[in-house]
């Protein structure tokens, strides 16, 4: 039978690292609106890795930051 991984950055940041991220790599100045907290949303989140690190020497290719630009240009070559 196979084996389930988690593959991820193995970091985690904040929405507002998120927010400011986004904001640098779009280059906008990104100013974000705090509501009052909502049933269901997450307060924190990071996807486990040691798994694949040690089955498989999994290392995150790219950093958080690169892969959100990557992720920003994906979408903005297919929405253009």
């Amino acid at each position: 039978a196979g084996q389930v991984f988690n593959v991820a950055c193995g970091v985690r940041p904040t929405l507002l690292d998120v927010v400011a991220a986004i904001g640098k790599i779009v280059g906008k100045d990104v100013k974000p609106v705090h509501e009052p907290k909502r049933a269901g949303d997450i307060k924190d989140s990071l996807a486990d890795i040691t798994k694949a690190k040690t089955i498989l020497g999994y290392t995150a290719p790219v950093s958080f930051e690169q892969g959100l630009a990557r992720c920003v240009e994906w979408y903005k070559a297919r929405l253009a």
